[in-house]
């Protein structure tokens, strides 16, 4: 059985990357750890409005341990999928004395009778 040792992405590394089929087309909430003492959370609301083009805001959450992030998106109901096209920087973080950024990507695909099923990864610059 193979396991991965590190995925790199030009000037990316891959840290985290998991599918979630969500239960109901309303909110996601995904709590990391990044380290021993600092916590990033990752919200996604979904809104849908008809005859409205796909939209995204963003607005930076504080959290006690950490950093967070909501990300609202609007009319990400494609069945082909909607989503970043290149990774979106959303903290700088210090590692062993350098400071890093952190940057996310994620696709949401959804028809009109299903809940969101959204993939999501985190990328460290090298």
């Amino acid at each position: 059985m193979l396991i991965e040792k590190e995925i790199t992405n030009g000037k990316y590394k891959l840290i985290y990357s998991r599918r979630f089929p969500l239960a109901n087309s309303d909110s996601l909430e995904i709590k990391l750890a990044l380290d021993d003492l600092n916590d990033l959370l990752l919200k996604f609301s979904f809104k849908i409005e008809k005859d409205k083009k796909p939209s995204l805001k963003t607005e930076e959450i504080k959290i006690d341990n950490g950093f967070g992030y909501h990300f609202i998106l609007e009319n990400f109901n494609n069945v082909l999928g909607t989503g970043l096209t290149s990774p979106m920087t959303i903290m700088n973080h210090t590692i062993n004395g350098v400071e890093k950024d952190i940057c996310i990507t994620f696709f949401v695909y959804k028809n009109s009778d299903a809940n969101p099923l959204i993939d999501i990864g985190l990328y460290e610059e090298i």
